[in-house]
């Protein structure tokens, strides 16, 4: 055999054996990356959204309310082995005023420490939360809250449960006010002190857009 042939079959031999390793490579990482859905993402469709903002003070606690109807769209991904779900996005618009503490002179001095007339909103987006197919199953997951326009991650503790394509989420998280460089006040020459801890007890309701 001439050096031709040899250069020949030595060439097809590399380039057999290069491809071989290539599929080795990459078919693990498409396995791996494929395990979640990319196209077509499922979405949710916002249909409530309950707020129970519990006020503190050394003497008593305040109960204030929130409710709204919507209709905003949320992002997910879903697990292709398990079928649940994460919700990627969705972003909450909380008009301070419409906070009703079920107490006008509490009402003002909420309006007065969220600093209402330079920051009408507080603003709460969805960063991360999974959720499970298995109805009242413990979740974890995180908001961005945005309060007198200073942001602050925060996690959250909450179960779901599903009726039908009805998606709902009851959860807790708590939020500090020094986190916004608000300093909670004292009243009746300090006997009445406000937690820097506010404790928020929520309920979304969202349904699948399939």
């Amino acid at each position: 055999m001439n050096s031709k042939g040899l250069i020949s079959i030595f060439f097809g031999f590399f380039s057999f054996h290069k491809k071989l390793i290539i599929n080795l490579l990459v078919l693990p990482i498409l396995s791996f990356t494929t395990k979640y859905e990319t196209y077509p993402l499922p979405s949710f469709i916002s249909n409530s959204l309950n707020l129970i903002i519990s006020v503190k003070t050394n003497i008593e606690c305040f109960k204030c309310e929130y409710a709204a109807k919507m209709n905003d769209t949320i992002r997910a991904s879903a697990n292709n082995e398990s079928k649940n779900y994460k919700l990627l996005s969705g972003n909450y618009l909380i008009p301070v005023k419409l906070i009703d503490c079920h107490n006008k002179l509490m009402n003002n001095d909420l309006q007065n420490l969220l600093n209402v007339s330079k920051f009408p909103h507080i603003q709460i987006k969805i960063k991360n939360l999974s959720i499970s197919k298995n109805s009242g199953n413990l979740g974890k997951g995180s908001f961005i809250v945005i309060i007198d326009g200073i942001n602050k991650e925060y996690v959250a503790f909450y179960k779901n449960y599903f009726k039908e394509n009805i998606l709902v989420i009851d959860g807790n998280l708590s939020i500090d006010l020094s986190d916004f460089n608000i300093s909670p006040p004292s009243k009746f020459f300090g006997l009445v002190k406000v937690d820097k801890i506010l404790d928020v007890n929520f309920g979304l309701k969202l349904k699948l857009n399939n």
